[in-house]
This record gives structure tokens, sequence and C-alpha cells, in this order.
């Protein structure tokens, strides 16, 4: 069976590591550990709790996505509409904020607005208009962020006008 060939890690762009996918082992760690548990990122009990009674809800029981397309797929996962920004956002244990979907959509929806934000390295641009390298902050590199073109992660983006071409 042929090889992948090996790419640059994606983890950061000082890495000089080669890898088959994504990031080597030791950007995968870093990232990891900036990631912080799921409990620190807002999944705690309390969310648990509320996804369990969330999908046990027969009004919820299916994915709204693929209803959306006329295919009627078991519901897994539950996705906030607006992403949250941390444990003391309101959003983060908001009903109205939360819909079912099934796993692959799930994964779509997050691949989508992680399109959307590789526009800068980690999401966020400093004051002086720079982002820092997503793994290890010690690279600065010129931010292509502007309040001009920043969308919202609930708006749909034109994929195509994003890459520039139509």
């Amino acid at each position: 069976m042929p090889m992948a060939p090996r790419r640059p890690c994606a983890g950061s762009p000082t890495c000089k590591a080669f890898v088959e996918k994504g990031r080597c082992p030791s950007c995968a760690r870093k990232r990891e550990r900036q990631r912080g548990s799921r409990h620190a990122r807002g999944y705690d009990a309390a969310w648990v709790r509320l996804r369990d009674e969330f999908l046990a809800d027969p009004v919820n029981r299916h994915c709204v996505r693929c209803a959306a397309r006329d295919r009627q797929r078991r519901a897994t996962e539950v996705d906030h509409d607006v992403p949250f920004q941390g444990l003391a956002d309101p959003r983060r244990l908001d009903r109205q904020n939360l819909r079912p979907l099934c796993g692959t959509c799930h994964r779509q929806k997050t691949a989508e607005q992680q399109r959307r934000a590789d526009v800068v390295w980690n999401g966020e641009m400093d004051r002086q208009g720079s982002c820092p390298s997503l793994v290890d902050g010690g690279v600065r590199r010129p931010s292509t962020l502007t309040p001009a073109n920043r969308v919202p992660f609930s708006t749909p983006v034109n994929t195509d006008a994003v890459r520039g071409t139509d």
C-alpha cells in the first residue's frame, strides 16, 4: 500500500518535523496543553446533564441539518449554534443556543468554523495587528483579520469568495 507523502508539521510555522498528516507528537501535546481540559473549556458536569436531557427530549431526536436535506438521521451530538466564549458565557448552558446534530454534520460544521478561523493564526488579533503562533506563541505573523472582513461564526460564508475564486 503506498504511503502518503510527508508534509511539514501543521502545528507551528517554526516546527521542522515532517509528518504524513496533521501535527507532530510534540506540537500535538503543546496544543492539547493550550486547549485545556474539557472542564476548563466549559464541558463540565452541568453541560453533561444538559446534553443528556437535550438528547433525551423527543423533539431533539433527529439531526436538524439532515432534516433540512430531507434525511432522517439520529442526533448523537449537541451543538452550540453560536459558540460560547468560556465558563461565564450565558450561551454555554442556554437551551435556545443548542441544536441536535449527527456526528457527520457536527464534524462538517466544526470544520467550516475552523476554515473561517484559519484566516488568522489562532482566531484572535492583538492590538498591533499580528497574531501569535498557534502552538509556541513566539512567532509573530501579520494578521489578515480586519474589522471589515471579520465574520461572526453564525453567518454563512461563501468559501469561494474566501479563496478568491468566483
